[in-house]
């Protein structure tokens, strides 16, 4: 089992920063409210450079980007070459960091204009952290980072909706739902048929999870709490493997694990409970997945591309630097709304 994301794909990265404020004064001489956030959708599609890939399409200086939407990470991230910068654009800033696999990344800030759409509405000018390394992907050129938090390849650049919310305060959330697979686990979309959406405005949700240090408190089973973190640029659900010996009975790495050769990877067929708490009240989310696939069903992974539900890897056998992780195989069964604090950085999730 291993990322299958642009992070480890790529060896690249990028990242952001808004100029523009919002300005104008009254008549009486008093601050105007911000213009209306007229929400922004950015399609979301099944990638074929690896399972349960999701892929956006940005334009950076005008030019279509395919990159993976990731919500563990923060900033715009794009490889040598992708994008024709000119040598103004980039800045004296250099970067370097270290993946939760051990892949390195390094390379120089650049300044560009980023797009959600071919179109101009949400159009913002930040920086872009360009990889030292060209791109060796087919399809994936770079990461759109959704994580909106303080976790950057490059310092003092962060996400997308943190320079759109500089721009126009109104966007102060962003949505985020996908197409889940009907009466089974997995299905095979065309790569032009969108699996989601993502979309910037001003939302609201009821039952907030508190998300302020790029984790959500999980509690597994009835009594483990571990801090987790929503991320769809990880392909699958990652756990500690005492999650897994809190839920699954008797469980043994050499008889629970491996079922369709893939190192790591927990057979199919476990159910799985975790509740988070909510923010403001005594009451919690819960619900149970179901680790997929079972051994007589692993020619699903000849599909690409490919979406599977319940994809579930051992972290104590991966051996990745990285804490529990609901990975896009989990995502896929709820929507999710994401809201930046007064300082523009995530602070609450609402789930689904």
């Amino acid at each position: 089992m291993k990322k299958i994301s642009a992070k480890h794909l790529l060896a690249i990265a990028v990242c952001g920063l808004t100029l523009a404020s919002c300005g104008g004064g009254g008549g009486s001489g008093g601050t105007p409210p911000p213009p209306p956030a007229n929400p922004i959708s950015m399609n979301i599609y099944a990638g074929t450079d690896g399972k349960n890939e999701p892929v956006v399409v940005a334009y950076i200086n005008g030019q279509p980007v395919k990159m993976v939407l990731d919500t563990g990470e923060s900033g715009v991230l794009v490889g040598k070459g992708v994008v024709n910068l000119s040598q103004t654009a980039y800045t004296s800033q250099t970067f370097s960091a270290t993946s939760g696999d051990g892949t390195t990344v390094s390379g120089t800030v650049a300044i560009a204009t980023v797009c959600p759409t071919s179109s101009t509405a949400g159009c913002v000018t930040m920086p872009i952290a360009v990889s030292s390394s060209t791109a060796t992907s087919k399809e994936i050129k770079g990461i759109f980072g959704m994580d909106c938090g303080n976790n950057t390849v490059a310092p003092n650049a962060f996400c997308y909706l943190y320079y759109l919310w500089k721009q126009n305060p109104s966007y102060s959330s962003y949505s985020l739902s996908f197409n889940v697979p009907l009466n089974t686990f997995y299905y095979a979309p065309s790569i032009t048929t969108p699996i989601g959406t993502i979309t910037y405005g001003s939302f609201t949700a009821n039952n907030l999870i508190s998300y302020s240090l790029l984790t959500a408190n999980v509690i597994y089973g009835n009594s483990l709490t571990i801090p987790t973190m929503f991320d769809t640029g990880t392909n699958a659900i990652i756990l500690p493997r005492s999650v897994l010996q809190a839920e699954i009975p008797n469980f043994s790495v050499s008889s629970d694990e491996n079922g369709c050769g893939i190192p790591g990877e927990v057979q199919g067929g476990f159910n799985l409970y975790y509740q988070i708490p909510y923010a403001s009240s005594n009451s919690m989310f819960s619900t149970t997945f179901t680790t997929e696939p079972t051994s007589n069903m692993c020619s699903v992974f000849l599909n690409n591309p490919l979406i599977l539900e319940g994809w579930t890897g051992d972290l104590g056998s991966i051996g990745f630097n990285i804490g529990a992780t609901l990975g896009l195989s989990e995502m896929l069964r709820h929507s999710y709304i994401w809201i930046l604090g007064k300082k523009g950085f995530v602070k609450y999730v609402g789930i689904e």
